[in-house]
């Protein structure tokens, strides 16, 4: 496939954009990249969408001054073809020390860094307790990579999942997952991985339920 395929889908979309002086920026969890609000894109495709999540963690590099070289050619390509999108402006692809200290401190709450707290977590809480927990936070994790959710839809819950994994809250990104569910298509997988993620917090009765959704999935034609 040509490199800029799915950006040239989706250029008349971003020229159609205008810069709203009061938008705002938040970091979304897939691309781990800053988005203005006035930027989202609906109805995209999935290649389409990882795309522009390409074109989110590289702007981003930019800001922070850590330029992250996958996804420069991609870059450069969306500025051949849509030079006039607004997220080239230079107030929002050009270093910034506050947006960059804020990504550093979300990145201090980042999932992978949760894990590694839980595996060092033996003090207060017994080994295999420890070991649940960890568990579940990975499959609760594997179970949001496996849907996809268009980008600003439902930026909220994802945001919110992010946070309560960060905060070391299992059972709240449980039920914040099951609310993404109901907007998104999903897999036999992720209902598999809720229920293990439910049974490994000895949530039994919530374990059994996603159970039942993922027999259902596999039976759907």
């Amino acid at each position: 496939m040509e490199l800029g395929a799915p950006l040239k889908r989706v250029a008349d979309q971003l020229r159609r954009q205008r810069m709203d002086p009061l938008a705002e920026p938040f970091l979304e969890l897939m691309s781990d990249g800053f988005i203005w609000s006035d930027e989202r894109l609906f109805g995209l495709s999935t290649e389409e969408m990882g795309s522009l999540r390409a074109i989110f963690r590289f702007r981003t590099s930019l800001i922070t001054e850590e330029a992250d070289p996958r996804f420069e050619n991609l870059w450069n390509e969306l500025r051949k073809i849509c030079p006039e999108w607004i997220g080239f402006s230079p107030s929002r692809c050009s270093p910034d020390e506050a947006l960059a200290s804020r990504y550093r401190k979300s990145k201090k709450r980042s999932p992978l860094d949760t894990l590694e707290r839980l595996h060092r977590k033996s003090v207060s809480t017994s080994v295999a307790d420890a070991k649940r927990h960890s568990a579940a936070i990975t499959l609760l994790l594997r179970a949001r990579n496996a849907v996809t959710i268009p980008l600003g839809e439902l930026d909220h819950l994802d945001t919110a999942f992010c946070n309560h994994i960060g905060r070391d809250q299992p059972e709240a990104a449980l039920s914040t997952l099951e609310k993404i569910a109901e907007k998104v298509p999903c897999r036999g997988g992720f209902w598999r991985d809720l229920e293990r993620a439910a049974f490994a917090m000895e949530m039994k009765d919530r374990a059994n339920y996603f159970r039942g959704r993922f027999l259902s999935t596999k039976a759907d034609p």
